[in-house]
């Protein structure tokens, strides 16, 4: 069944929300129930805290139950907040072992690799426990399971490196909870904003099987995406004068240039159905580069467009 309207609008807001309290942590949680009350009835709101924030090393997920009392969702924040995007090349190549791969072990068959640093950041969020029950993540889905007996929908939603997130907890979440699990009645649906590729050509074709109707929204605009399929894309991204990934950083342009066909060549993105597309935002006189780079990457201009196209406020 292709996902409607209302659950694009449910996703974004529920991704938008882990940003809440990203510093001064010490309201998260009544901001976020404020923010989880306030999703239209539309994207069936409001909706309800049942699980977490749960963090581990900067990654942050939640789970919350829909109006309808039927329909839960994973919500990840990832390790960047909305502003970082100028960041984001810097701290994965470098610092997020883009340029190792290793087995996807969920299941482990025909070559299926993921980038290390995604495999360690999956790590953590199998890690994650509620702050007040100290349940993990999937034994409170287990539980969930176990007590309904009924149809499970769980929507997964994230931004960014949130998005990546929310592509391999998918994953791996199908494998535990329906492949080995034998809960059929479980139903994932991811839905993507801003997500970079996270594997190679086997891990896509895995993915697409398992979710034929997963989501993924992408701004033609916003670089982050492009990582890592499609990094000479980047260095072209904007007109010149003054759009140059150097601008930002040296190293990582000459890091773009090196390896940009070998990365290329190990990772694929998620192709079917193919993203849904939107144009951002560009300067009428050419901008710094890191600043078009921001702007195009905010969860705040993926939630704008999907407010626009879907109707609802």
């Amino acid at each position: 069944m292709a996902v409607t309207s209302g659950q694009k609008r449910a996703a974004v807001e529920l991704a938008a929300i882990t940003y809440t309290d990203e510093v001064q942590t010490a309201n998260r949680v009544r901001d976020i129930e404020a923010g989880l009350t306030n999703i239209p009835a539309a994207a069936n709101g409001p909706w309800k805290l049942v699980w977490g924030p749960g963090e581990v090393e900067g990654i942050l997920a939640y789970v919350a139950l829909a109006s309808d009392a039927t329909t839960y969702a994973l919500a990840f924040r990832g390790s960047l907040g909305e502003l970082a995007a100028h960041e984001f090349l810097d701290n994965w190549a470098l610092d997020g072992d883009t340029f190792r791969q290793v087995p996807w072990l969920y299941p482990q068959a025909n070559d299926v690799k993921v980038s290390a640093g995604m495999n360690q950041a999956l790590a953590y969020v199998m890690m994650l426990t509620d702050p007040t029950t100290n349940l993990h993540l999937l034994d409170f889905l287990r539980a969930r399971i176990a007590a309904t007996g009924g149809p499970l929908p769980l929507l997964v939603a994230g931004h960014s490196l949130g998005g990546a997130l929310a592509q391999l907890a998918s994953q791996w979440l199908y494998y535990q909870l329906v492949q080995i699990g034998g809960h059929k009645h479980v139903t994932i649906t991811p839905l993507t904003f801003a997500a970079p590729t996270t594997g190679n050509q086997q891990f896509a074709t895995l993915f697409e099987a398992a979710f034929p109707d997963n989501y993924a929204l992408v701004n033609t605009l916003d670089i982050v995406p492009m990582a890592w399929a499609n990094l000479d894309g980047i260095q072209h991204q904007y007109p010149p004068p003054a759009q140059s990934v150097a601008q930002f950083g040296v190293g990582i342009a000459g890091l773009l240039a090196l390896y940009k066909d070998s990365l290329a060549t190990a990772y694929k993105p998620v192709t079917s159905p193919p993203p849904d597309t939107f144009r951002g935002w560009m300067p009428a006189v050419p901008d710094k580069f890191e600043h078009t780079v921001a702007e195009n990457h905010t969860i705040s201009i993926y939630r704008g467009h999907v407010q626009s196209v879907t109707g609802i406020d």
